[in-house]
Parts: C-alpha cells; sequence; structure tokens
C-alpha cells in the first residue's frame, strides 16, 4: 500500500508542477508581447503580379497588430510624397499596402513616411524608422531583339529593346552603348525611337 501512496504523490507533484508551469509561461508570453516594442518589420515596394518589373505597390507590415480585422474606417498609418494617384487600405490587422492608380514611372523617387503619433490597437506608439524610400530607378530591358535572320550581328545592326518603363531618349543616347569580346571600347548608339 506504500508503493500506491508514493505513486500517487509523484502523480501529484507532477501535475502540480504542470499547474505552476503552464500560468508562468502564459504570463512570461503576456510580458515578452507587453514589453517590445512595435515597429514595421517590412516596407517594401511591389508590383501586381504582371511581371513586367514595374512598381504598382508599396506594402508596410508591423511587428503588431494595428487595426481591427475588417475595420474600412481605419486610417492610414502613413502618407507619401509620390505625387500621383494611390489609394491605401489594410488588408490584415499588420498590413497596410498603398496601391498606385498606374505603374510608378522610371526614375521617380520618393518616400512613405508613418504619421506622427501612430499607434497600435492597444495605444503603444510604434518607434523606429518611419520614414522609407521608394526609388524605381531607371529603366530596364525586358527584351532585346535582334533585327535581320543571319543570325550574326552586323556592323549597322538594329536592336529593338522593351523596356518595364519608356526611356529618355536622350538619356540612353548618352550613356547607353554596345560592347563586342575582343575590342576595348565602347561603341556608341544611334537611338531611334519606337513607340508600340
Amino acid at each position: 500500500m506504500g508503493k500506491a501512496w508514493r505513486a500517487l504523490g509523484t502523480w501529484l507533484a507532477g501535475k502540480a508542477k504542470m499547474a505552476l508551469i503552464l500560468p508562468l509561461t502564459l504570463a512570461m508570453a503576456a510580458t515578452a508581447t507587453a514589453d517590445t516594442v512595435p515597429q514595421v518589420t517590412l516596407a517594401t515596394p511591389g508590383s501586381s503580379g504582371t511581371g513586367d518589373g514595374t512598381i504598382t505597390r508599396f506594402t508596410l507590415r508591423f511587428s503588431e497588430d494595428m487595426v481591427p480585422l475588417g475595420d474600412p474606417r481605419a486610417p492610414a498609418p502613413a502618407t507619401n510624397d509620390c505625387k500621383l494617384p494611390s489609394t491605401g487600405r489594410w488588408v490584415d490587422t499588420r498590413t497596410w499596402v498603398l496601391e498606385f492608380d498606374k505603374p510608378l514611372p522610371g526614375g521617380l523617387a520618393c518616400h512613405v513616411e508613418l504619421r506622427d503619433g501612430l499607434t497600435t490597437a492597444r495605444g503603444v506608439a510604434v518607434a523606429g524608422n518611419s520614414r522609407f524610400a521608394l526609388d524605381t530607378g531607371g529603366p530596364s530591358a525586358r527584351a532585346v531583339l535582334v533585327g535581320g535572320m543571319g543570325g550574326g550581328i552586323e556592323e549597322e545592326q538594329i536592336f529593338l529593346v522593351a523596356t518595364n518603363v519608356a526611356a529618355d531618349r536622350a538619356s540612353v543616347g548618352r550613356y547607353g552603348y554596345c560592347a563586342v569580346d575582343g575590342i576595348g571600347e565602347k561603341i556608341p548608339l544611334d537611338v531611334g525611337l519606337c513607340a508600340l
């Protein structure tokens, strides 16, 4: 009978430990959330999935809930100085997306900035970086087509270049060039314009 009491005592001691550990773990998790400083964890431009490299949106993701889920009246957490039509919306409690009406043109540099006094859903001020650069850079080539049927490249070869955004003809003429293996000089371009 002594063994039964010892086994019962061991079993109850294990349950008592569990009864102490579980509330302690929950309290530590709640304290960790309360002690962390809310901040932006992701600030990035993106596209609508067309694959052409254009920027059509800017996403801000926060480290904790900022708005109640599904609240269409929730205010925007940021402003922008891009001077192009756009609409902001919350996609979930932590993620806000600024969508531009049209893809941003090449060579555009602007900023997205958090509103002064921005707080989380629990009323804690957002800290850390509050200003994020958005720079489209210059145009990039999406495709290069070589004119002619011979398969080789001629001295007066014509190339058709499709870019992700409109290229400035003067800039391409000034900075663009061709390079040929074995020739150590830049071959200047004669830039024509073909709009499709």
